[in-house]
């Protein structure tokens, strides 16, 4: 629909995956969490629901396993807003 590039562009604070921002050195995240009682999931959010969070920590994980050594920093919180 012709909303989805507005709100695109109004929550989407960044276009690369985690895994990708991982490649790139990125080491910490600041990770906003929201449950969805339509789809009884936990979601990253930032004013609209966004990505599934198990993505995010299968990104995570896949990153980690395939570069012994690494580790990364996870701040996360319920994103009382939504």
């Amino acid at each position: 629909p012709i909303i989805t590039p507005i709100i695109n562009n109004l929550t989407i604070t960044q276009p690369s995956t985690v895994e990708m921002q991982m490649e790139q050195g990125v080491r910490g995240f600041d990770l906003r969490i929201t449950w969805s009682n339509i789809s009884q999931k936990l979601y990253l959010s930032h004013s609209f629901v966004a990505q599934p969070l198990e993505e995010s920590l299968q990104g995570m994980q896949r990153f980690l396993g395939a570069h012994a050594g690494e580790m990364i920093v996870i701040q996360a919180e319920y994103d009382w807003e939504h």
